[in-house]
């Protein structure tokens, strides 16, 4: 459970980051968003694989969304990371196509792999380009409050724990929204150091 909700922080922090750079439209720090983009992703389904572990039968799933009920901390946390997951792949997909587009024409022997993670999708004119941006723009305004969302009830859940005196009261959302931006930050630092150096 520590680690999915590590995993969480890093990978909201991540849209955070990302989505102020689109939604600023500050277009020098557009490769630091792809980057942040592609962390954000790998980060939330680390997430989702810590929580599969820690069923321990994951068999189980299907129980919570065949009987789940809406007034459960845990759908709503089921819910929203998905939703967030489902966003994310989304930000990924239309921050990348172009890159992914002009690859296919850089590297013949790869164009298949490129051609398969674009989509099919090859156009690289300035209509396109622009259509791209536009998208990124309306999923930055639906990012920042989704990432905020994901760690409200993430911290709803554990603020629900009677038994911890420090979890049990209502700083726990936005000490984990606080500390998901620091610490996606810093992931973000040390992926952007690496990258260069590579």
């Amino acid at each position: 459970i520590v680690n999915f909700v590590f995993f969480v922080g890093l990978s909201a922090g991540g849209i955070i980051i990302a989505s102020l750079v689109h939604a600023l439209g500050l277009s020098q720090f557009r490769p630091v968003a792809r980057i942040a983009e592609l962390m954000a992703i790998s980060c939330i389904i680390l997430a989702v694989l810590f929580i599969l572990l820690d069923m321990g039968r994951p068999d189980r799933l299907g129980n919570l969304l065949l009987y789940g009920q809406l007034q459960s901390p845990l759908v709503w946390d089921v819910i929203v990371v998905n939703v967030y997951l489902l966003v994310s792949l989304t930000y990924g997909y239309f921050g990348t196509r172009g890159n992914l587009a002009r690859l296919m024409a850089l590297t013949p022997k790869r164009r298949w792999l490129y051609r398969l993670l674009a989509l099919g999708y090859t156009d690289l004119s300035d209509r396109a380009e622009a259509r791209d941006h536009r998208i990124l723009k309306v999923l930055a305004f639906i990012g920042l409050p989704l990432a905020v969302a994901l760690h409200t009830v993430t911290a709803w859940i554990l603020g629900l724990v009677k038994a911890r005196p420090g979890w049990y009261g209502a700083i726990m959302a936005p000490l984990f929204i606080v500390s998901a931006t620091v610490s996606g930050l810093a992931l973000l630092l040390v992926s952007v150091v690496f990258c260069r150096r590579v």
